[in-house]
């Protein structure tokens, strides 16, 4: 709802750094959480021209995004290397 929220009627207010805030847990935690966290990426992107920014980005989390993209279906791992292309980790 958070996510949502940020894109409200108030004008689009999202940014790279929200989607670490909100989805950064879930990331770490699971292959959906990691997909929805690049969606969420992928989305900003496409609206607001905001790529992923290395800066943005530890270790565990980076970690998190390579160890899932095997698992994951073409569409939903091609979203993850995009993240990892461009922070190129």
């Amino acid at each position: 709802r958070y996510w949502g929220a940020l894109a409200g009627p108030g004008g689009d207010r999202r940014s790279g750094q929200h989607v670490i805030e909100t989805y950064r847990e879930a990331a770490l935690r699971s292959t959906d959480g990691a997909v929805a966290f690049a969606r969420a990426y992928r989305d900003l992107f496409e609206v607001s021209g905001e790529s992923p920014r290395l800066a943005y980005f530890d270790g565990p989390l980076i970690q998190a995004l390579r160890n899932c993209v095997s698992q994951l279906s073409e569409r939903d791992g091609s979203v993850v290397e995009w993240i990892l292309e461009v922070i190129r980790a």
